[in-house]
């Protein structure tokens, strides 16, 4: 059972308040929240983590959006920074949105019920369980690569390990999130799940977030998933040292200046006639939009610096290891083109705050 302490009691007897960007709409105003409206909404998780009254937490987010007939849902399951799409169908009086999956999350459940009892994968069992999800060719394609997976773990005598690894309570074939409207307080609930498959049977069971309220944000968050999170590093100075000579543990005090170097391989030399830009954001809020990456010397510099003031954000990433979430989204632009994504790096920052032992990453 949630608490409800003296602030949250406040909160919900006024008319309207704003939290951390986040707008809250209390109990005396009228509410027109449907489910059937939440197209280009964004919503975020009220956290209980601050010891006294809940607080929305941008890590847990969602957005809502509109692709032709069917409302598709936008989804960071709590990740630092990964994103994934789901599907939502209305069923009564909720939201059934499915993570989309592909051949190897079917791949994944044909094994676990091979796992189980060998020959038991049939496609019957697929299509009851992931029909409404993939159609039947790639079903099939599923079913063959997986049986085809377990006959050789049979063959070269590993079955032990095979269905120790596939015959597991730990393996999520897909996500799913049920989304209930709360008129009383003009917000939304999700119950954030997972489905699996152990001993042969089929389950859903909590995942990260768990059953929570969200309230709907204010203002912009991220969306992108992260391409690449070991090559945007942070460093003390601007200086560009050799990777061997960056220290494997890093920590950076609150309110100094963070400079982050991309190391990686990847849209490293200047094209010709191309210009080289990015979108920087910090603990999944907007920074700066559109930074030149300029080119010297036939390099494209990814380099840009942040400095994380508010301990606050850190610390619902992880009350004893806050983190800042550091994205920064690279784009090209050639000719007379259009400016196109190259990727999306991020990096999670180790910030010291005051009164606490620096540990480094």
């Amino acid at each position: 059972m949630r608490r409800l302490s003296l602030i949250t009691a406040l909160l919900l007897a006024s008319t309207a308040c704003q939290t951390n960007g986040v707008t809250m709409v209390g109990g005396s105003v009228p509410c027109d929240l449907t489910l059937d409206k939440l197209d280009n909404t964004t919503w975020v998780e009220l956290d209980p983590t601050d010891g006294t009254a809940d607080v929305p937490n941008p890590q847990a987010r969602g957005h809502f959006y509109q692709d032709g007939d069917t409302l598709k849902l936008k989804y960071s399951v709590k990740a630092l920074g990964d994103v994934y799409d789901y599907t939502c169908k209305k069923k009564k009086d909720q939201l059934a949105c499915f993570q989309d999956i592909d051949q190897a999350n079917a791949e994944a459940a044909c094994r676990a019920f091979e796992a189980d009892e060998p020959g038991s994968c049939s496609m019957e069992r697929l299509k009851d369980l992931l029909g409404e999800s993939l159609d039947e060719k790639t079903l099939h394609d599923a079913r063959k690569a997986a049986m085809k997976e377990a006959d050789a773990a049979e063959k070269a005598g590993n079955w032990k390990t095979f269905a120790a690894r596939n015959d597991n309570v730990g393996n999520k074939i897909q996500g799913r999130v049920y989304v209930h409207l709360d008129s009383k307080k003009c917000r939304l609930r999700f119950s954030d799940m997972f489905l699996g498959i152990y001993q042969g049977r089929s389950f859903e069971d909590s995942n990260v977030v768990g059953t929570n309220p969200f309230v709907k944000a204010k203002g912009q968050l991220l969306f992108e998933n992260c391409d690449d999170g070991h090559s945007l590093v942070d460093l003390s100075s601007a200086d560009r040292p050799k990777a061997d000579d960056i220290p494997a543990e890093r920590a950076h005090d609150l309110n100094s200046e963070v400079f982050y170097q991309y190391y990686g391989d990847k849209s490293v030399d200047a094209e010709k006639d191309c210009t080289y830009s990015m979108d920087v954001w910090a603990q999944w809020k907007p920074v700066q939009k559109d930074v030149e990456a300029p080119i010297v010397d036939g390099k494209v510099d990814w380099h840009s610096s942040f400095k994380w003031t508010d301990p606050a954000p850190l610390k619902l990433v992880n009350p004893y290891d806050p983190r800042g979430i550091y994205t920064v989204v690279r784009y090209e632009k050639c000719g007379d083109g259009k400016r196109e994504k190259i990727d999306t790096v991020c990096n999670a920052t180790k910030v010291t705050v005051p009164g606490e032992k620096k540990t480094g990453n």
